[in-house]
C-alpha cells in the first residue's frame, strides 16, 4: 500500500469518526435526530425544527425558554424527555403532537421528568401523550395547579411520582390511565391537593389491576371526603 493511499484511507476514518462523534452530524432518516439533545435556548429549538423522532434523550433543563415553539412535530423520544428548573417557562403546547416515550426494555432510563419549573402553570401541550416506557416524575414545580394535560395518558410502565407541586390542586388527569406497571405510586407534599383526591385515585389504580405501594403523605387533610 503506497503512502498516497494510506492517507486516502485515514482520512475516509477520520470523516466516518467524525460523523459518528459530533452531534452536529445528523445521519439519520429524514424527520429523525440520532443523538441526545440539549435544548437551551430558542436556537437549538431551531435545530429540531421538523424532526419527528428524537432516537436519543431530551434534556430542556436551566433553559432561557418562555416556550417550546419549535417543536411541533416531534412524536417521539427514545430515551427519556427532561423539562428541569427553566426558571422562566410558561407553555409547552409546542410538545402537542408527541406520542411516546421511551420503548420496551430501555437500555437506559427513559422517563419523564418535569420538575423545578416555578412558572409552569399546566402540562397542556402533552395532551396526545399516550405511553412512557419507564417513569413519570413531576416534582417541585412551585405554579402548577393539575395534571389535566395528561388526560391521554394510558400507560406508565414503571412508577409514578408526583411530590412538592405547591399549588397543585388536581391529578384528575391521571384518571384515565389503564396501565401502571411500577410497583410504586407516590403522591406526597402537594399542600393544596386534596387527599380525598389521591384516595379516589388510590381506589381508581385498584380498578385497573395495580397491586404495588402507594405511598402518600403532606397533602391537604383538612377537606372532608364525599361518598
Amino acid at each position: 500500500m503506497n503512502k498516497t493511499t494510506q492517507i486516502l484511507l485515514l482520512s475516509l476514518a477520520m470523516s466516518q469518526m467524525a460523523v459518528m462523534c459530533n452531534p452536529s452530524v445528523n445521519d439519520c432518516e429524514e424527520g429523525h435526530y440520532c443523538f441526545d439533545v440539549a435544548i437551551r435556548n430558542k436556537a437549538d429549538l431551531e435545530e429540531l425544527k421538523g424532526i419527528t423522532h428524537v432516537e436519543g434523550r431530551v434534556d430542556i433543563e436551566e433553559s432561557s425558554l418562555k416556550n417550546l415553539n419549535g417543536l411541533e412535530h416531534l412524536e417521539y423520544v427514545e430515551d427519556g424527555l427532561y423539562i428541569n428548573s427553566n426558571e422562566v417557562l410558561t407553555d409547552i403546547k409546542g410538545l402537542r403532537s408527541l406520542k411516546t416515550i421511551g420503548k420496551k426494555r430501555c437500555s437506559r432510563e427513559c422517563n419523564l421528568e418535569i420538575r423545578n419549573n416555578s412558572a409552569l402553570v399546566s402540562l397542556n401541550g402533552l395532551e396526545n401523550l399516550e405511553i412512557i416506557y419507564d417513569w413519570l416524575f413531576i416534582s417541585f414545580n412551585q405554579s402548577l395547579e393539575n395534571l389535566d394535560g395528561l388526560s391521554n395518558l394510558e400507560e406508565v410502565e414503571d412508577s409514578i411520582y408526583i411530590s412538592d407541586n405547591d399549588s397543585m390542586t388536581s391529578i384528575s388527569g391521571l384518571f384515565y390511565l389503564k396501565r401502571v406497571g411500577g410497583n410504586e405510586v407516590q403522591i406526597d407534599d402537594n399542600p393544596e391537593l386534596s387527599q380525598c383526591q389521591v384516595d379516589k385515585f388510590e381506589e381508581y389504580l385498584k380498578t385497573k389491576e395495580f397491586s404495588g405501594n402507594f405511598i402518600y403523605q403532606g397533602n391537604d387533610e383538612s377537606e372532608t371526603c364525599e361518598e
